[in-house]
């Protein structure tokens, strides 16, 4: 897993708490150019959409996160099942909760809450 520095996930964080979503995806995006597979860049910008309220693009980015990882990471099929809740796609939210839940093997409590 490639991760982001400190410094630009810090940057990311401030520019999201500011409601400049703009500005970090653009933060977000130059990560995405060097390294379009980065797990964290992604996750920044399914979260910055979904903050937007566009549910659309933050499923695309979680959508490509978890084609990038076979479907095997929790974390992203957690974040693509609180996406289906959020756009009242209950069945499917709870496919990707309950895969989720298997495979971090009961030990993410906040997923298994939220399935």
């Amino acid at each position: 897993m490639a991760y982001i520095v400190d410094d630009v996930i810090n940057t990311i964080e401030k520019l999201k708490k500011e409601k400049k979503y703009d500005e970090a995806m653009k933060v977000a995006n130059h990560v995405l150019i060097k390294d379009p597979t980065n797990e964290q860049a992604l996750l920044q910008v399914a979260d910055i959409q979904y903050r937007k309220g566009d549910m659309d693009k933050a499923s695309k980015a979680v959508d490509r996160l978890n084609h990038n990882n076979n479907n095997n990471d929790p974390v992203g099929l957690y974040v693509k099942g609180v996406i289906e809740m959020e756009q009242q796609k209950r069945y499917e939210a709870k496919q990707y909760l309950k895969n989720a839940v298997r495979l971090s093997k009961f030990e993410n409590h906040e997923i298994v809450r939220c399935l």
